[in-house]
């Protein structure tokens, strides 16, 4: 069985090729995240802030939030962003800071969690040009580089032009598929810029002008067959079906240098009512510290794929967003700790794909 623990480990963010495919490892016991660890960890963060862009700087930048009310950067991506900005020679650390400065605090705050998916000062400084005509739009930022902005109701993104498309799963096989693409969205803004845009900040990329349709669902198609590639033995999944579990983590574990964390399944349908509590407590931390978490459902023999994306109340429920209906809903934890869900079509908890948080 597959668990990942809560707590918080030292790490070098980039330390694994990011496109190495890498096994879930098992990890036991469940256990929650460690309090002290993480205030520490942020502590030396905002010291490493402090000295490249100011005392308070920290502030600013935690206190951006999408439309909907989930901060732009949180705990663990600061963390992983202070790292990186420790390991920055004299030269960089100074281009750094004046990126960062002459940035306002919407555009700083997600040129940092750039930086926190162990993009490159290079990719960042590339990403803070090509924005730069929107540099005072918020609206703009929020929509292009965040997309998922956390209101409860339809998730959809709309372009410069007006036109709306919903956020959904292409077929009843490409819910994990969704799911997956929305994470990195979260994570990394500069491939949110290329989904909603076709501006590419890697040199060797070239740009495209499709539509924000057309690359959303080639996306699901790459991505669900990567998932599936080598999901019943040594022959591919069928890709009508849903995502395996186990195929999930191993797929978000090939991008390990992206979200700062090794996930891992962890089924739920048939475990104690206290196991279940201590999962979903690890869900909503890792989705408050930053980490978006599959969680899956079963239903009319059917599964379903959402992504934990953020915890208001954690006591009251998880935010999450759901890619066969296009929307993002609230999930009562009551009836998730009781392993149930009161959603049209969905009974029951199968369980969670947890990341094991680390620190850098």
């Amino acid at each position: 069985m597959h668990d990942v623990r809560g707590m918080l480990h030292r790490v070098r963010p980039h330390a694994r090729d990011p496109d190495s495919p890498v096994d879930p490892v098992e990890i036991d016991p469940l256990v929650p995240v460690d309090p002290i660890a993480l205030a520490q960890a942020e502590e030396l963060a905002r010291t490493r802030f402090d000295k490249v862009l100011g005392t308070g700087a920290v502030d600013s930048l935690l206190a951006v939030c999408r439309p909907g009310g989930a901060p732009v950067l949180s705990t663990h991506r600061l963390v992983r962003a202070g790292h990186w900005l420790d390991e920055l020679v004299p030269e960089e650390a100074q281009r750094a800071e004046m990126m960062l400065t002459g940035a306002n605090p919407a555009l700083a705050a997600y040129l940092t969690l750039l930086l926190a998916a162990g993009r490159g000062l290079a990719t960042v400084e590339r990403l803070a040009g090509s924005v730069q005509a929107y540099r005072r739009d918020f609206r703009w930022l929020h929509h292009h580089l965040g997309v998922l902005g956390g209101n409860l109701g339809p998730a959809e993104f709309i372009d410069d032009d007006g036109a709306r498309l919903r956020l959904r799963q292409q077929s009843a096989g490409h819910g994990g598929a969704a799911a997956v693409i929305l994470m990195r969205v979260l994570l990394d803004p500069a491939f949110a810029l290329w989904l909603t845009t076709g501006i590419r900040l890697e040199d060797d990329e070239a740009e495209d002008d499709l539509p924000f349709e057309q690359r959303f669902r080639a996306q699901q198609d790459a991505v669900s067959v990567a998932i599936n590639r080598r999901g019943v033995g040594p022959a591919p999944r069928p890709r009508f079906l849903p995502a395996p579990p186990a195929g999930l983590a191993k797929f978000v574990n090939r991008f390990t240098s992206l979200t700062g964390g090794r996930f891992a399944w962890v089924p739920l349908d048939e475990s104690s009512h206290d196991r279940r509590v201590a999962a979903l407590d690890a869900t909503a931390a890792a989705a408050s510290a930053g980490l978006p978490v599959p969680v899956l459902f079963e239903g009319s023999g059917d599964r379903a794929v959402m992504l934990a994306i953020w915890a208001p109340d954690p006591a009251a429920a998880l935010r999450c967003y759901d890619p066969a209906a296009g929307l993002v809903v609230d999930v009562a934890r009551a009836d998730l700790d009781a392993g149930r869900v009161g959603i049209a079509g969905l009974d029951r908890l199968e369980g969670v794909v947890l990341p094991e948080l680390t620190l850098g």
